[in-house]
């Protein structure tokens, strides 16, 4: 008899049925309340951050930015050690990094919250862009009451040579972290719509037969049903738990 030519044999008991043709109602409204919030505080950072002014931020925006300045400050520890330019630019690097690196990891592992973190990168890039509009101005009050002089982007136009350029440079940020909340916001409506209509299909039960209902279905010997629950490589003549087996089939012992 040729073992391997048994014949998978689909099991009654536990067919496999989807659980739900919709997704749960509760989740649906949740997340549509939640990235209603993240186009409010886009809507409010595109007006906000547009102009450098000392009108005061939007409560809502300053909700969500409120982490923004941990991850600025967590940036100049970090850069801390490896120079004081550095150091100056690490603050509005890793504001941005941090919730990118973590979109790029959900986007790895097909997270569903991947748009969160490709949000707050993007609310943090039109940050420093409101930053760096105004380095040349330096009208905004900095952490802890420190001298203008000590602003961020000022200090890094004047080493780079950047004077000229900085209005450009917080245009080129500005529109990019708007571009990057807005595809954030229309990939997780777009994710919520197809997760609510279109739910991934969950097993109740197992669609392949256990070894028993296989060796009961077969008119098998006990020298048969011995070898198949612990096959023999027929090459080095051991257990293959594996089923693992080089060389030609042909010459594989076969039971008759």
């Amino acid at each position: 008899m040729n073992l391997t030519s048994i014949p998978r044999v689909p099991s009654t008991k536990n067919a496999t049925t989807p659980t739900s043709s919709r997704g749960e109602l509760p989740t649906l409204i949740l997340e549509i309340v939640l990235y209603g919030l993240l186009t409010i505080v886009t809507f409010q950072a595109l007006g906000y951050y547009w102009q450098d002014s000392l009108k005061p931020m939007p409560t809502l925006l300053w909700i969500f930015r409120t982490i923004v300045l941990y991850l600025h400050e967590g940036g100049h520890f970090i850069s801390g050690p490896f120079g004081e330019t550095l150091m100056i630019f690490g603050g509005s690097f890793w504001q941005i990094m941090f919730p990118f690196l973590l979109f790029l990891f959900a986007l790895r592992d097909r997270s569903r919250i991947a748009p969160f973190p490709l949000f707050y990168a993007g609310l943090s890039t039109m940050d420093v862009s409101y930053y760096a509009r105004d380095a040349m101005f330096r009208i905004q009050p900095l952490i802890g009451g420190m001298h203008k002089n000590m602003h961020d982007w000022f200090r890094l136009a004047i080493r780079w040579e950047l004077q000229d350029d900085m209005e450009t440079i917080a245009d080129t940020l500005y529109y990019a972290g708007a571009l990057c909340c807005a595809g954030a916001i229309g990939a997780a409506f777009f994710l919520t719509m197809k997760s609510y209509f279109r739910p991934p299909v969950q097993a109740t039960g197992e669609m392949s037969a256990s070894l028993h209902e296989i060796m009961s279905s077969q008119k098998m010997t006990p020298e048969d049903q011995a070898t198949l629950q612990n096959p023999i490589n027929p090459i080095t003549g051991k257990e293959d738990p594996w089923g693992i087996s080089s060389g030609d089939d042909s010459d594989s012992p076969r039971a008759e």
